[in-house]
């Protein structure tokens, strides 16, 4: 009975373990807040993002990325990538 318990409470921490990996490593999800983005996404449409592929290369003109406000680390917004400014 115990090995039993014991067993599925292994389980389940790995399931949170793995979950957590996920989240902040591969792929999470993103709901769509307003209406810039449409026709494309629309508002309230929920989106799974994978964070893999900017990690190995840089962002391409006309994919659409999910970037973080500098002045307020809670807040995201969902953009297409129109064009890249030189910065000095």
């Amino acid at each position: 009975m115990l090995k039993t318990i014991r067993d599925w409470l292994i389980t389940i921490f790995e399931a949170i373990l793995l979950t957590i990996l996920l989240i902040l490593f591969v792929a999470q999800s993103f709901l769509v807040e307003g209406y810039s983005m449409e026709p494309t996404l629309h508002n309230g449409e929920r989106v799974l993002v994978e964070k893999l592929s900017y990690r190995l290369r840089k962002p391409k003109r006309g994919e659409i990325v999910i970037i973080q406000n500098p002045l307020q680390k809670k807040e995201k917004y969902i953009k297409r990538i129109f064009n890249f400014n030189k910065i000095p």
